[in-house]
């Protein structure tokens, strides 16, 4: 393996630790969400306004979690093909 494919993979590891960790903390605030609306309802502290649980945000949780996932699919198979290339490039130096 080349010096540039060694460099290609270091930097390969990076974006996709920095991706997953993106990933985590994205979907950690939708849960954050829902988790905050719930003890709206049935917590210890000041309610605001209503308190219910409001059936359009928690479609916005399930849907922006959908589209995590769908972005979390185009990224490994983006990741993968970017891996086969360079893992060519390697065997045919």
């Amino acid at each position: 393996m080349s010096v540039a494919a060694g460099t290609m993979f270091k930097w390969l590891d990076l974006l996709e630790r920095e991706f997953d960790r993106s990933f985590v903390t994205i979907d950690l605030l939708l849960g954050n969400f829902k988790f905050r609306k719930f003890f709206k309802v049935f917590g210890n502290f000041d309610v605001g306004n209503s308190g219910e649980i409001d059936a359009e945000q928690s479609d916005i949780t399930n849907e922006g979690r959908d589209k995590l996932g769908v972005i979390s699919s185009c990224f490994r198979i983006v990741t993968n093909e970017h891996q086969f290339r360079m893992r060519s490039r390697a065997i045919q130096n």
